[in-house]
């Protein structure tokens, strides 16, 4: 909900020169609201940590590490050195390769209308990118 407002005020103020010092405030904050909101909306209720397969561990794992600590800190950096269009750009493209990842490790299904949403996808991104006024 916040996202959008975040970052585009974070594209206009004056934050640490170092993107992990960024990364280090903001995902603790995140965290906390989450924390909070959570449970708040019920979203604890049915939860089984015992059914957590080592999988699942690791799967959190490597969201944490290479989705959190890696993605987010270089989206802080994208936000100080690209424009804000080409940096929301981002959000098209995960959706694209989760699903290809998803397909080539996973064997998930992957249909002629996923496909083609995709290459519209990543078309559309190829479009933002070359109509963006270069500084």
């Amino acid at each position: 909900m916040l996202w959008s407002p975040g970052s585009f005020s974070a594209s206009k103020l004056r934050l640490p020169a170092n993107p992990f010092t960024g990364s280090a405030y903001q995902m603790p904050a995140g965290g906390a609201g989450g924390i909070v909101v959570g449970p708040v909306r019920g979203e604890h209720r049915g939860l089984d940590p015992a059914a957590f397969s080592a999988a699942s561990w690791a799967a959190l794992g490597y969201l944490v590490l290479f989705g959190s600590l890696v993605g987010f800190t270089t989206y802080v950096w994208l936000l100080r050195a690209a424009p804000l269009s080409l940096v929301s750009t981002y959000a098209y493209v995960n959706e694209v390769v989760a699903v290809a990842l998803g397909s080539l490790i996973l064997g998930e299904a992957l249909t002629w209308p996923i496909v083609l949403g995709g290459v519209i996808v990543v078309a559309a991104v190829g479009v933002i990118v070359s109509t963006e006024r270069r500084p």
